[in-house]
């Protein structure tokens, strides 16, 4: 079956899709209610892969976003296409808001919100079951609406399907990779966070800068930053 090739258009950010679930189009047309365009030369994206033959275990659909980071692995296509439209939805209510969006992977931990680097993003294919069954959400986004004036994770009221909470729940913990030069040793939590907002072209920069150092603030000891591998042995710890 050819895949199915789209863009979409959110807020100033264009999006191109490429689906070999004709599900994705239909669901985004009907509980989004967003128009399809037909774009192609876009940067950011989704793709969704079919199950190829395999040897070993069940073969999974899997949504993908831009770097080949793993949203959702499923047997299931229905749940992979409710995990794109969370994500997308995601996304729209964090740039239409007055929130920081942060490009992080999300998980909830006994109640509270960890917000982490998307460089673990390749670790969590599998893992992310095991945390579940533990009682560790993983969410299937990389974006992170933030109140920084509360140091809350504002999540959207619609899931799609995809069993997560709504509302609000306190930061807990944000782990961060440094910036790749250390001459500005007392700035890297605030560089690191820099680094993972989400860059549209009608931003205001100045503040979004507030809202970084706001966050910063409040976070305190909670603003961590640290290397991959160091990140990674910390999420690998939830799922045993």
């Amino acid at each position: 079956m050819e895949a199915d090739k789209f863009s979409i258009q959110i807020g100033s950010m264009e999006m191109r899709l490429i689906s070999e679930s004709h599900q994705l189009r239909t669901r985004i047309e009907d509980e989004l209610g967003w128009s399809i365009g037909s774009r192609f030369l876009l940067k950011a994206g989704l793709l969704v892969g079919r199950p190829g033959d395999t040897s070993v275990g069940r073969p999974a659909w899997v949504l993908y976003e831009s770097g080949n980071i793993v949203l959702r692995r499923s047997v299931d296509e229905d749940v992979i296409s409710a995990a794109a439209c969370y994500h997308l939805h995601t996304l729209d209510r964090a740039l239409s808001d007055r929130h920081l969006p942060l490009n992080v992977r999300v998980f909830l931990v006994n109640g509270e919100a960890w917000l982490v680097d998307t460089s673990v993003a390749y670790q969590l294919a599998g893992l992310d079951r095991g945390m579940l069954r533990r009682g560790v959400v993983v969410l299937p986004t990389s974006i992170a609406a933030v109140d920084t004036a509360t140091g809350e994770l504002v999540l959207p009221d619609r899931t799609f399907g995809e069993d997560v909470p709504s509302g609000r729940i306190a930061l807990a913990r944000v782990m961060l990779r440094p910036p790749s030069f250390d001459r500005l040793e007392a700035a890297r939590p605030l560089l690191g966070l820099a680094r993972s907002v989400v860059r549209t072209a009608d931003a205001d920069l100045d503040v979004r800068l507030g809202q970084v150092v706001e966050l910063a603030r409040r976070l305190g000891d909670g603003l961590e930053v640290r290397d991959r591998e160091q990140i990674v042995e910390v999420v690998d710890s939830l799922s045993k």
